[in-house]
C-alpha cells in the first residue's frame, strides 16, 4: 500500500471489507495505518470463506471450471451468500451516515451473520 495512502486522515466513516484468507504483514500494516487515521470512525470486517475476488460479481459469470481457475473456487451458492452478506453490511454501515432507512443496524447484521467478524472498530475522533 502506498505510504501516501497510509498517512491520510479521512474525515468520513470508512468501511474496510476483507476476505477471510490469511493476510501478509505489509497488507495489515497498511490497512491499520489507514484505519488509524480515521476521524469519523470505521470498521474492519472479515468475511470468512471469502477472498478479495468474492466481493465482485465476476464469479457469477464463470462456469464451475472457470471459478476453479479464475475465481476463488467457491460454489455458486457460496458466492450468493457472500454477495448478500456484503450488501447487508454495506447498507447497515452506510445507511445511518447518509440518512437512509436500514432494515438492521450493523450490530444486528453481525449478530445474524456468524461468518462476518468485526476485526477492528475505530471510534469517531470528531465531535458533533
Amino acid at each position: 500500500m502506498p505510504e501516501v495512502l497510509i498517512s491520510q486522515r479521512l474525515d468520513r466513516p470508512f468501511l474496510w471489507l476483507q476476505g477471510g484468507e490469511s493476510q501478509q504483514s505489509g497488507y495489515l500494516a497498511g490497512r491499520d495505518g489507514l484505519m488509524s487515521g480515521l476521524r469519523q470512525g470505521g470498521e474492519v470486517l472479515v468475511i470468512s470463506g471469502s477472498t478479495q475476488a468474492s466481493f465482485t460479481d465476476d464469479q457469477s459469470y464463470y462456469t464451475a471450471t472457470g471459478r476453479s481457475i479464475l475465481g476463488d473456487g467457491a460454489r455458486p451458492e457460496t458466492v450468493d451468500d457472500i454477495t448478500w452478506e456484503t450488501g447487508e453490511v454495506i447498507s447497515a454501515f452506510v445507511g445511518p451516515h447518509v440518512g437512509a432507512p436500514t432494515e438492521a443496524s450493523l450490530s444486528q447484521v453481525l449478530a445474524g451473520r456468524p461468518s462476518i467478524k468485526e476485526e477492528r472498530h475505530v471510534a469517531s475522533a470528531m465531535t458533533s
